[in-house]
């Protein structure tokens, strides 16, 4: 019997290795459950895998290890596999173009981890993809950002609010991408066809670039542009949503205006007091509108 590799290698290939058929055929048996129940990350065993072959929630399942983002399934349980194909075709890039709102940062990799975990406000947290940045263009990216980069990719799962205080208290830049539809894998997907669809994946982030948000409101290492507009009011355009900050004509406050909405003036219960506190707000507005969250 043809023996199959149930561990990651260096370059993180061989999490895929087998098949559904192929573990179909040796389901059941000894030598299967032994495996399975063997299934690690990595090498060092820091977290326990296993393969679900049955159901609507075929896939990799990670065991719960108790981090800070638990709030869902993807964040330490059931990964889709359209979740693992994105990670993986974004850690394979030597050069990753980052599209910040209107801006546009090509990364040059230096080193490149998967599950990568972090501490943050003393709280444990696994990361989707780690950085190390050699470079990058513009150059002052590379020191804002201290020279890494922390990414998770939103596709059943979003960051929620704790975890980007969290990195926010810590001051690491941490980023986060969505899934486009047009980028998914088909849950059932053999693993010729995975690779296949990974290789098209990889050359849609080549040409395009990885488009997201970075959750750094409230510290200095905000890499969010702000613009003065004709009409004297400062703009920025945020995870996919332009923002303004305006003026209150009846007092010194000043409010946050994006899409069709009303300006937003206050946040609980607390006035905008002045430009940069309006600012401030406006960052983590578009967070939690980036996540589909209610402000």
């Amino acid at each position: 019997m043809r023996m199959f590799c149930y561990y990651y290698d260096e370059a993180y290939q061989s999490y895929f290795e087998t098949s559904y058929w192929a573990m179909k055929e040796i389901e059941g048996t000894t030598e299967f459950l032994r495996r399975k129940s063997n299934l690690y990350k990595d090498d060092h065993g820091k977290t326990k895998m296993q393969i679900v072959v049955k159901g609507s929630h075929q896939g990799f399942r990670r065991f719960p290890m108790g981090t800070g983002n638990h709030l869902c399934s993807s964040r330490g349980d059931y990964e889709s596999v359209s979740h693992q194909g994105n990670k993986e075709a974004i850690a394979s890039l030597n050069e990753i173009k980052l599209n910040i709102g209107n801006e546009t940062v090509l990364v040059y990799v230096g080193n490149i981890e998967i599950e990568k975990e972090v501490k943050c406000n003393n709280r444990k947290y696994e990361i989707d993809i780690y950085i190390k940045i050699d470079r990058t263009e513009p150059e002052e990216y590379k020191d804002l950002w201290n020279g890494e980069l922390w990414l998770e990719v939103f596709h059943t799962c979003k960051v929620d609010r704790k975890q980007a205080e969290d990195f926010a208290i810590e001051g690491l830049p941490l980023f986060e991408t969505k899934i486009p539809d047009t980028y998914t894998f088909y849950e059932n997907i053999t693993l010729e066809g995975y690779k296949k669809r990974k290789d098209q994946i990889i050359e849609k982030y080549k040409q395009i670039g990885v488009t997201g948000i970075f959750f750094l409101f409230n510290n200095k290492f905000s890499s969010v542009k702000w613009r003065l507009s004709e009409n004297g009011n400062y703009t920025a355009y945020i995870g996919g949503r332009n923002f303004t900050i305006i003026k209150s004509k009846f007092d010194d406050g000043f409010g946050i205006m994006y899409g069709e909405k009303k300006p937003l003036w206050e946040y609980n219960g607390k006035r905008f007091g002045s430009i940069e506190e309006a600012k401030k707000n406006a960052e983590y507005v578009a967070f939690l509108l980036y996540n589909n969250e209610k402000v």
